[in-house]
């Protein structure tokens, strides 16, 4: 950690303290009485660790995945705190299976359960609440939760890691995936209306993660491209 600024370690220090009250509050909860599935569990769990697997570099220090599907669809479709457990746990596991600095591990695993904090106590805040605008204005809710917490999150460590102005990172990074963390919440979004239909949530699922890869082989390709003329 010698290697981090002190405004950076400091950083650190509050993203994982909040992060670690947030989880433990999920536990005390009362007003989500989602009921918990095991095999859902189990399968995003095991989909958040494979798209953790495939990072992609888009600025300095930066990257994004796949992973905001299964993130998205456990805050969506799981108890506050099951769904902050998957995310904590999925991204540890993909994590170290990587052998990231733990500095980073951590702040990654910080990040990942706040924002799927926030997101599913908005969903079980909302999403109840009678009349035929509340389920969507509470998924759209929720993905902007999911969004704007993780652009700010990582904006502020390469914020205070570069010593540059966080306002310029944080408008490099939300606008430099903005296409693929659209189409990935929309996708998520999909899958939380058909629960009950579990062939075609999975076919979703697995559509929109071919898309994500074309979209970025395709994009590889043009800038190769680009380079060569």
């Amino acid at each position: 950690m010698s290697q981090l600024s002190p405004t950076l370690r400091r950083y650190l220090i509050a993203i994982w303290t909040i992060s670690l009250a947030t989880w433990i509050s999920s536990w005390f909860l009362r007003f989500d009485h989602r009921p918990l599935s095991w095999p859902l569990l189990g399968a995003l769990l095991g989909l958040l660790v494979l798209t953790q697997s495939l990072p992609q570099h888009i600025l300095r220090g930066t990257k994004i995945t796949l992973s905001t599907v299964p993130l998205f669809v456990a805050a969506l479709s799981l108890p506050v705190s099951a769904a902050v457990s998957i995310a904590l746990a999925g991204v540890a596991l993909a994590q170290g299976r990587r052998r990231r600095p733990w500095y980073e591990l951590s702040f990654n695993v910080a990040s990942a359960g706040l924002e799927v904090y926030v997101g599913g106590v908005i969903w079980a805040l909302l999403a109840l609440i009678p009349g035929a605008w509340a389920a969507p204005a509470a998924t759209l809710l929720c993905a902007a939760a999911l969004y704007v917490i993780n652009v700010s999150a990582v904006a502020g460590a390469v914020a205070a890691q570069h010593r540059l102005t966080y306002r310029h990172v944080w408008h490099q990074i939300a606008t430099a995936e903005m296409l693929d963390h659209g189409l990935m919440f929309l996708v998520g979004g999909l899958l939380v209306l058909p629960l009950v239909w579990k062939p075609l949530a999975a076919a979703l699922m697995l559509a929109g993660i071919a898309t994500r890869l074309i979209l970025r082989v395709r994009r590889e390709d043009w800038v190769l491209r680009k380079q060569q003329i």
